[in-house]
Order: structure tokens, then sequence, then C-alpha cells
């Protein structure tokens, strides 16, 4: 059976700071998708041509003749947009050439393969399934070395959908709106709701595309004559043309046998009258059995399928109601019941058949899936600070609180002291010599902020005065994000290229030689975040959470999970606990969530379990804090300082 994917591709730009494109080309057999959003770029002709670059390249290694397979050609492809995109970042003074999130497709016949870099993700929708097929693509060392560095492949079926996006989108859409969107629609209709949806979010700018599998229109048709001379076929189901001819001619019986009919009692002596009026008989005898046999064909055909989908539609009720019994006391089979009932429903949205009551069920579905999850839907936080009225282009990531005021960091600057009673009376720090913070903590021991730096500097605030802090390696060793542990004199950095977390004590001077605080060398590189409570737990991009105690691996695991998995996370993930505190946090930006899972035991540690969870929906978090009551969860964006109150929410 020939396949060919019919294409969509919508831009929604609420930003306009992106640079945003998709690309569809037939390469003889072959159909290459690109979706490609590039930001915080230096000038857009420069961006314009690295998507142009990207498609030349790919495009020529497609094109090569030789007995190599696509999937070798796609790999050949790939390492020398890798060479480009790093010999043009060597290139550029500033050494940055801005952030992209790119998906890169090659279809050929029903096989797909894909590989993506950035947050840009990619979707198969298949029969009430939304799966990602991008994950475990994600290239933790992002723009550092290589872009792309896996491809997936698989088999599609005729009426798959593939979409690409350049952020999540099941961020905005729920995946039952985005299952509606794609039932009994075609791919134009189903790009129009989709956007409609796009436009009332707080997407940001965004780059989607995508195509469905159709059969190939010369497959379509058949010829005429055996589309008539079919004999199983009903009358329902002849050619139009067809069937308009047999109506056309049942018509013109009647009207002539309705004429005849009514002259009868004057003219039956006649042979001529006579012999028509038998002849007009026939007919419309013949047409009353044949319109007779349509409309009980199609009747029973059609309360066939009414029956069918009836008994679907109330397994798909039973399979609810079998999930709420359950949650009481197996969550696991419970979902398990849901994710069946939710096909079901999805079977009967798709026929047409009970279609509003199919909805009626998957909006059941997904508030039952809530509660499972235990969702708390945060619509209106507290601010407790604006930032934006003290400096309209602040851009804060990362959030400390030392002595019960907070301290707001941006890359090059600390705006703070912030308290409670005069939440606008903070000062603003700003860092010389070029230097980018990339992440901060509270040093107890020492009443200041301690500072990393992108260039592996240490840098400590206090009393609005910066310090550059020497060691006794002469170089400080690199990281994403650093910690220090209680009152402590020690300083961690967790270093995930090189596979380590560096501990160092602080003397009355300066700090000691980084001591090696992996021995059993775990597994680090995907490594985003991490926190200590005497344990180190050190949060990966997959979603995997590790628990080192004294320099080595310990048994953990977490136990339980939400419907929507912790996967694909970004630098802006974070994961906060202490000593004091009797849950473990995690934010996933990408989802706008934060997640709570209980420390099993308290005491000694060895599982985390998932308790709860807090979705502020369409706002960019950055960094979060938790007070050692744990009441009240404090959440930061770019441009503000939201307080929620977990007691109440």
């Amino acid at each position: 059976m020939g396949l060919t994917p019919v294409y969509k591709s919508l831009q929604v730009e609420k930003d306009k700071k992106s640079f945003l494109k998709g690309y569809h080309v037939d390469l003889d057999g072959v159909d290459l998708f690109i979706n490609l959003e590039i930001t915080d770029f230096d000038f857009e002709t420069e961006a314009k041509n690295i998507g142009e670059s990207i498609l030349e390249i790919t495009q020529k290694h497609v094109n090569e003749t030789g007995d190599q397979a696509l999937y070798d050609r796609f790999e050949e492809a790939l390492k020398e947009i890798n060479f480009f995109l790093n010999d043009l970042k060597s290139k550029k003074e500033s050494g940055d050439i801005g952030k992209m999130n790119i998906v890169i497709g090659l279809l050929e016949g029903k096989t797909l393969h894909i590989t993506k870099t950035g947050l840009a993700e990619a979707y198969l929708l298949r029969k009430g399934n939304i799966i990602e097929i991008s994950e475990g693509l994600y290239n933790a060392k992002g723009g550092d070395s290589n872009y792309f560095v896996n491809i997936a492949s698989g088999e599609l079926e005729m009426g798959d959908k593939i979409l690409f996006a350049s952020k999540r989108l099941l961020k905005f859409i729920g995946k039952s709106d985005l299952n509606s969107m794609f039932i009994n629609s075609d791919i134009e209709n189903s790009f129009q709701d989709m956007r409609s949806t796009l436009m009332a979010e707080e997407t940001g700018d965004i780059m989607i595309n995508g195509f469905v599998l159709e059969k190939k229109a010369e497959e379509e048709k058949l010829p005429e004559q055996d589309m008539i001379t079919t004999p199983s076929r009903s009358a329902s189901s002849l050619p139009p043309s067809w069937r308009t001819t047999v109506i056309s001619f049942l018509q013109k019986g009647w009207q002539k046998g309705r004429k005849i009919i009514m002259d009868f009692p004057t003219q039956i002596k006649d042979p001529t009258i006579r012999r028509n009026y038998i002849i007009a008989l026939v007919v419309i005898i013949a047409a009353i059995l044949l319109l007779n046999v349509t409309i009980f064909s199609n009747s029973k055909t059609k309360s066939d399928q009414l029956t069918k989908y009836e008994q679907v539609l109330q397994s798909a009720r039973d399979l609810l109601t079998d999930a709420q019994q359950k949650k009481l006391y197996d969550v696991k089979l419970a979902k398990k019941s849901l994710d069946e009932a939710q096909k079901k429903a999805f079977e009967v949205a798709r026929s047409g058949v009970y279609f509003s009551d199919a909805q009626k069920i998957l909006q059941d579905i997904d508030k039952e899936a809530e509660l499972m999850d235990k969702i708390t839907r945060i619509d209106h936080p507290v601010v407790l600070v604006n930032l934006l009225k003290k400096d309209p282009t602040v851009d804060a990531i990362k959030l400390v609180n030392l002595n019960q005021t907070f301290y707001v960091i941006t890359i090059n600057s600390i705006l703070g002291p912030i308290v409670d009673s005069a939440p606008d009376s903070y000062a603003k720090n700003s860092l010389e010599n070029g230097e980018i913070i990339v992440s901060a903590d509270k040093f107890l021991d020492r009443n200041n902020v301690v500072l990393l730096t992108k260039s592996n500097k240490l840098i400590e605030f206090k009393d609005n005065n910066f310090s550059f802090m020497n060691t006794d390696d002469t170089l400080w060793k690199p990281g994403v994000d650093i910690k220090t542990y209680g009152s402590r004199q020690y300083v961690y950095i967790l270093d995930p290229a090189n596979n380590n977390i560096w501990k160092y004590e602080r003397t009355s001077k300066n700090y000691k030689s980084a001591i090696a605080y992996n021995s059993d060398k775990v597994d680090l590189k995907n490594g985003v975040s991490f926190a200590i409570d005497g344990n180190i737990y050190i949060l990966k991009s997959t979603g995997e959470v590790k628990k080192l105690y004294q320099q080595k691996l310990a048994n953990f695991t977490i136990e339980g999970g939400p419907s929507i998995p912790l996967s694909n996370l970004d630098s802006r993930a974070k994961i906060y606990t202490n000593e004091n505190l009797r849950n473990i946090y995690i934010l996933d930006p990408g989802n706008a969530r934060v997640l709570v899972y209980k420390k099993t035991t308290f005491e000694k540690p060895d599982k985390m379990t998932y308790d709860r969870q807090y979705i502020l929906k369409g706002t960019d978090l950055r960094d979060i804090y938790i007070d050692d009551a744990e009441q009240n969860l404090y959440l930061l964006t770019p441009q503000q300082i939201l307080k929620v109150d977990m007691k109440s929410s």
C-alpha cells in the first residue's frame, strides 16, 4: 500500500524574539521535515542562514547515490551539521550563536527517522494515544559539543499523525484536547483548532509542523465500472453518479405511474392504457421494495453500529468506575484501568457516534487522572515581589533565602535583600568584568551568598560587595550547580561534564583543594541539579534521581509518579531539600509544575515516594524555595517571586 504525508505547519509568535521555520522537501521518495526555532541570536539573517544550511546539508546527504542506507546517510548529515555549527560558534567573538530547538525527520515509505536538539519534541498520534517519540534523544551537553547525537527510527501506519514542536506542546494543550483536535478532522482543520488554542495560551514563540499519513491519491479511486458491478455493495454505498441516476429513474417512474393510476377508472378499457398501468405498477412496487430494502439495510447497519459503540462506551464507563475504586488501594492498577477507559472513549469519539458522550467521559477521565496525581492548579498565586518595578529588563535565574530574606540572582547581578515588610526596598548590585553567573546558594557559615560563574570562578557576596575567592588548586573546577551543606564550611559543585561532584572546604582566608565526591564513578553526565540533606541527591535530565552517601552510590528508588513522567528536563530543572525537610521537591519548568515526593523514611531515606504536584500553567518557572515548616512554596519567574500556601492548596 503506497502512503503519502499530507503536510501542514504553523507559527505562533508571541514574544517575536525567535527565528521560526518549518521545512518540508520531497527528495525523490524521501520526505525531509525540519522544525526549527533559534532564540538569543545576534542577527536574524544569521539565524536564517543556520536553518538553510541545515536543510542544505541534510538534502545533500539524502540525495547521495550508492548503497548506503538512509539511516547511515542521516548520521553523516548530522556529523556535518554538528561540525558546521561548532565551526560557526568558534568564529564568533562571543562564542554564542543562539539557543536551538530543532527536530529533523526523514520519512522513507512508512519508516520515520528523527533526531532533535534543545527543547524541541516530536509526537505520534495513533488511535487515541499520544506518544513522545523524541524522548531519550536529548543531548545533555546541549550546544557545548554536539547538537545532534541520537537518531530514533520506527514504522508508521496509515492514519498516523506526526507533530514536531519547538517546545513542549503538552505544556499548553492537554492530551485529550490534542486528540480531540485530530479526530474526525483533516489536518488543515486540526491545525486551525490548534492555533486557536495556542493563541490563548502564554506559549511565547513556538513553531509546529507535521503530517498525517494517507493513501496515495491514485489508490483511493477505483474504476467506476468495478464499483458498480460489485455484488455486495448496498444502494447507499454506490457511486454518487450512479445513485443519482437510480433515484432520477424512480422519480420519473413514480410521476408517470401516478398519472396513469389517477386516470385508471376512465381508461381501463383501453388495452394500451392497461399495459402502461401494469408497467407503472411494477415500477412503483419495485421502487418501494428497493427503497425499503435500502432503508432497512441502512437502518440495520446504523443500528448495529450504535449497538457496538454503545457497548464500547459502557465499557469505558465501567473501566472509569473500576479505576475510581482501585485507586483506594492500588493507584498503579487504577491508572491502568484509566488508560484503557481513555482508549475506548477515543475509539467512540473517532467514530462520530455518541461523540458528545465520549467527550464527556474523556473529560471525566482527565479529572480522575488529576485526582490520582493529586494535582493542585494554582491559577492566581500571590505575587510577593514584582521585580519589573525597578528593572524592566530583569531576567531572574536563581532564588536564595538567607536569614529570612531573599536574594534574586540574574546572570550578572544580585537583587536584595528582599524582605516581606518592604518588598521593593532592595538594591541592585551588578557584577563587573563580564562574568556570567550560572548558580548560587546561601552560605550560612560565612553569612553570605556564594556564586558560581560560567568561567569557573567562585565569588562570595556580602554587604553589597563581591569577592573573588581563591583555591589551593589555583583553578576552580567547572560546574552547573553549587550547594553548601547546613551551616558547615563546605561548598559542593556539580560537574556533569567530568562526571563528578567537587567538595571544597572554606578556611579563614580561602578554599582548600577540591576533593572528588564520586568514588563509585556514578554516571552523573546529564545531571542538571542537586540537593543535600546529609545525602546528596542528583537530578538527571532523564528524570532519574541518584543518591550518594559518603561519596558512594546508595540504594535509592522512586516509588510512584505522575501520569506525565519526569523526562527531557532542561537546565532550569531543580531538585530541592535539606536536612529539615520531610519531602523532596522537583521543579519541572517544561510542564510548569512542582512535584512533591516524601522521604521514606525521613530519618534514613532509601526511596522517595510520589505525593502530589502543583501546576502553574503558562508560567516560566526558574527556581524554588520551601520554608522549613513546609507550609509555603516560593517560586521564581523571570520577573517575579510568587508565593503558594501549601496548607490551603
